[in-house]
């Protein structure tokens, strides 16, 4: 599954490095924070694409079954109310609402990260410290097949099997 691959792949930085890829998610007292969390997936994955952001627009709309209590005791109807959004804008790139650039071209969907200035300057690679030259290029490799933003896009289980950075190394004797 998709998700288990995601999993994987956030997993690799604990095995590997012996910490966690998303180390930069929590507030100033140590509450977890939606915006954080996204503005250091955005560092380290780049942005999200359209398709993720049509899907998050579409999900803003959707109220739970049932509310939800939060451990502050405050009772939410919405993912958005919950984890203290919005994160991205409702405009597309044409300055459009998104709902009217859909009707054009589904490539104009683009909304804009509103925490911008949460963005941390560091890419994936400046995370491993580990590993270096091609052994690092390899797990890097390995790591931006499992940690895609769109999950259809992911590689699969047995895609990734087959990688160079799983496969046994060749020692001379």
């Amino acid at each position: 599954m998709p998700a288990d691959i995601w999993n994987l792949g956030v997993l690799l930085w604990d095995m590997i490095e012996g910490k966690e890829l998303f180390r930069h998610i929590h507030d100033q007292e140590s509450r977890y924070s939606a915006k954080l969390h996204i503005a250091e997936m955005i560092a380290l994955l780049g942005p999200p694409p359209p398709e993720v952001i049509q899907r998050y627009q579409y999900m803003r709309e959707y109220s739970w079954p049932t509310p939800v209590r939060r451990g502050d005791g405050i009772v939410y109807e919405t993912a958005d109310e919950y984890f203290c959004g919005p994160f991205f804008d409702e405009r597309g790139i044409t300055g459009l609402p998104i709902s009217i650039e859909l009707s054009f071209n589904s490539r104009n969907i683009l909304g804009h990260f509103l925490y911008e200035d949460l963005i941390p300057d560091c890419r994936l690679g400046d995370t491993v410290s580990f590993l270096r030259g091609e052994e690092k290029e390899a797990f890097l490799d390995l790591a931006k097949g499992m940690l895609v933003w769109h999950p259809d896009t992911r590689k699969t289980a047995g895609e990734l099997a087959g990688h160079p950075f799983l496969q046994p190394k060749q020692t001379s004797a």
